[in-house]
């Protein structure tokens, strides 16, 4: 596809979508007209070499093949939008819909994005994914004292009141666990108090069970 093609279509799809899912207000809007759009993909600031959009393109797993290095900025933008709609990849889908969107007024927003942004944003991806992985690892461990092994990815999201809720739910009755995880759905309780049971309260809880049944 030539860079000229991608205007006409990346700009006015791209804008819609912006527009359509609120990632940001900007200068689109859905009355714009296909040439306003175009007229805004058109400036230009300071422009990205090809080993910068390699680099680029190599954070979201992929090439640069010779028809996306003839791109301008913005079509290059527009490009690794389209091609980042993981979610490993939130961040960086953003902030490329940021960029975009603030070439009007800012000719080195997508520049700045190709040769920083992009890494920024991986690097907030990644550390997201860290959090996530060990979020769920301590949710699946704080499950299995009440023999709750089949989390699905919806249980592993809920907030952590509704978790320990799930907790409480699955619990023995007159147990140390049960009277815990009961005790911090109480709305005085916090967030921290939750967390700090499904972290180490819960196996201090079941050790006490343990070295003392419940009759």
């Amino acid at each position: 596809m030539s860079g000229s093609g991608l205007n006409t279509r990346g700009a006015g799809a791209f804008a819609a979508v912006v527009v359509a899912s609120a990632v940001i207000t900007g200068p689109f809007a859905p009355a714009a007209s296909a040439e306003r759009a175009t007229a805004v993909v058109q400036q230009q600031g300071t422009v990205s070499t090809a080993e910068e959009k390699t680099a680029a393109l190599r954070v979201i797993g992929l090439q640069l093949s010779p028809d996306v290095a003839a791109f301008s900025d913005q079509d290059f933008v527009i490009h690794l939008w389209e091609r980042s709609d993981s979610p490993q990849l939130g961040r960086v889908r953003a902030a490329a819909a940021r960029a975009f969107t603030r070439q009007s007024t800012d000719p080195n927003a997508c520049y700045e994005f190709i040769v920083r942004g992009v890494f920024e944003a991986h690097r907030a991806d990644l550390e997201d994914a860290l959090k996530k992985a060990e979020r769920d690892r301590q949710r699946t461990a704080a499950a299995a004292v009440v023999g709750w092994t089949e989390l699905s990815a919806e249980d592993l999201g809920v907030d952590v009141k509704e978790f320990v809720f799930r907790i409480w739910h699955r619990s023995a009755a007159d147990t140390r666990v049960r009277a815990e995880a009961e005790a911090l759905l109480a709305p005085e309780a916090t967030d921290e108090q939750r967390l700090a049971f499904i972290v180490t309260g819960i196996f201090v809880a079941r050790d006490a069970d343990r070295q003392d049944p419940p009759r």
